[in-house]
């Protein structure tokens, strides 16, 4: 399957994106720096979640300014804009950096709703069959256990 197959569309704050899926020489490194930014903010947010959702909620953004860089946002906002599309009217306009600009001024909820959709495209997959098979080895872990 080509990466045309992959191209995944969703309406954010009114706006339809279109995303096409980083290439293996691009996505790998990405997925890496994800993982440095998401690893412990779940982990944050597992240790909060005793108290409830807003103590798990404060325990991420105690965590976040840590582990999210202006870098980091720059970086992901390149490297997604380069593969995303927005329509506008009748016309498909790519949402490469100097698009960013005005299209997202004002409106920082659409901005990281768009860069939850790109990790989702992106990264949905891996983290889904690694989920899947952290249980598959806990049901295991239980069954010998229990022999």
């Amino acid at each position: 399957m080509g990466l045309e197959e992959r191209i995944q569309q969703r309406t954010i704050d009114g706006t339809t994106y279109e995303v096409t899926p980083l290439t293996f020489g691009v996505g790998h490194k990405a997925l890496l720096r994800f993982i440095k930014i998401a690893g412990p903010l779940l982990s944050a947010a597992l240790e909060g979640k005793e108290g409830g959702y807003e103590n798990a909620a404060a325990s991420i953004f105690k965590v976040l300014p840590a582990v999210l860089t202006e870098e980091d946002i720059a970086y992901f906002s390149r490297e997604f804009g380069l593969r995303t599309r927005y329509q506008d009217g009748s016309k498909w306009v790519p949402l490469v950096a100097e698009n960013q600009e005005i299209h997202f001024a004002g409106r920082y909820s659409a901005f990281f709703g768009w860069m939850r959709f790109c990790i989702e495209v992106n990264f949905g997959g891996f983290f889904g069959d690694l989920m899947r098979q952290g249980s598959a080895a806990v049901s295991l872990q239980g069954e010998t256990k229990a022999a």
